[in-house]
């Protein structure tokens, strides 16, 4: 898989044929971003993990919704 797809690009190759390794992609691109946030909303680092992991599995799940 090509690192240097775009996130439309990426996001596109996930639905269009459910290869797994973009998800983890997206993961690494925006884990510590989301992660961030999450911590600066809970001030608690066990609860913001557990935020990002909800977060990124609802994205996940909602994925084949996607339209561009």
């Amino acid at each position: 898989m090509k690192l240097n797809l775009s996130d439309e690009e990426l996001l596109n190759q996930c639905v269009q044929s459910g290869v797994t390794n973009c998800y983890e992609s997206l993961y690494k691109r925006y884990q510590k971003k989301v992660y961030k946030q999450c911590l600066a909303i809970t001030k608690n680092p066990e609860q913001a993990q557990d935020f990002i992991h909800d977060i990124f599995i609802r994205v996940f799940a909602g994925l084949n919704g996607f339209q561009g």
